[in-house]
C-alpha cells in the first residue's frame, strides 16, 4: 500500500447520490476499515469500527490533518472544513454540537416539512420565464 501522488486530486470513491453500494462492497472486500487509494484516506464503514475511531484517542475527523487534502483544498474549502462540526474533534465538536442540538430533534425537523414542501413547490412549479433554472 502506498499513498497516492500528492498532485492527484483526492476524490470520493463512492457515488455521492447513493453511497450504499460502495459501503457494502467495501465491507465485503476489505472489512470495516481499509485504506482507499482514490480517496487518499482510511475509509471506515462499520458501526463498531466508526464508534471506536470517533471515540478513540489518536484519530481525527479533520480531513485537513491529511497533507494531501490540504494541498488540493481551496481556501474556501479549508475555511469551511475548519469551522464545521462534522470535521471537529473532542471538546470543539462537543461545543459546536451543543449549539445546534435543539434543532436536530425529530420533532423539530418534522415541523419544517410543510414549509420545505411549500418552498420547493413554488420553485419547481413556477420557474420564471426567461431566467436560468
Amino acid at each position: 500500500m502506498s499513498a497516492p501522488d500528492a498532485t492527484a486530486a483526492t476524490r470520493l470513491p463512492w457515488d455521492a447520490h447513493d453511497p450504499y453500494p460502495f459501503y457494502e462492497a467495501q465491507r465485503s472486500r476489505h472489512g470495516a476499515v481499509a485504506w482507499n487509494e482514490r480517496a487518499g484516506a482510511w475509509i471506515v464503514v462499520g458501526y463498531d469500527a466508526a464508534h471506536d475511531v470517533l471515540g478513540g484517542a489518536g484519530w481525527t475527523s479533520d480531513p485537513l490533518s491529511n497533507p494531501l487534502v490540504r494541498q488540493v483544498f481551496d481556501p474556501v474549502s479549508r475555511e469551511f472544513t475548519a469551522a464545521s462540526m462534522l470535521f471537529a474533534d473532542g471538546p470543539e465538536h462537543s461545543r459546536l454540537r451543543g449549539s445546534v442540538r435543539d434543532v436536530f430533534t425529530r420533532a423539530f425537523v418534522r415541523q419544517l416539512g410543510a414549509g420545505v414542501e411549500e418552498i420547493a413547490a413554488s420553485v419547481v412549479d413556477e420557474p420564471a420565464s426567461g431566467q436560468p433554472f
